[in-house]
């Protein structure tokens, strides 16, 4: 999430309508991408402070804070004393499907 010239190339997000309101009024080199990034880390913000307190959801909510760090799955499942591909499959597959989810429920409306 830390690199808006990679965020800017992701067609369906710069789509996005929330993001598209917010690079419409930017002037910045990557207006695209800054704007996707501000939504991307809102969107996991929001989710992580909505997610409860059982074992799944402390895990979900430790990749998501991942994802805003950047930190790699591999170091995440190390921490957990688990494998990186049980993670990936697991807890990864969820947390990316989940902030999809919170992104397309209100495209219209900037989370």
């Amino acid at each position: 999430m830390q690199d808006p010239v990679r965020l800017s190339e992701i067609t369906e997000l710069v789509c996005l309508p929330q993001v598209a309101e917010r690079w419409d009024a930017r002037t910045e080199l990557f207006r695209e991408g800054l704007a996707v990034q501000s939504v991307l880390v809102e969107t996991v913000t929001d989710l992580v402070n909505r997610l409860g307190d059982s074992a799944r959801e402390r895990k979900l909510k430790a990749t998501l804070d991942a994802f805003l760090r950047s930190e790699s799955i591999a170091s995440l499942a190390r921490r957990h004393a688990k494998s990186r591909e049980h993670w990936s499959r697991t807890y990864a597959k969820l947390a990316t499907n989940l902030t999809a989810r919170a992104l397309l429920r209100n495209p219209g409306r900037i989370i």
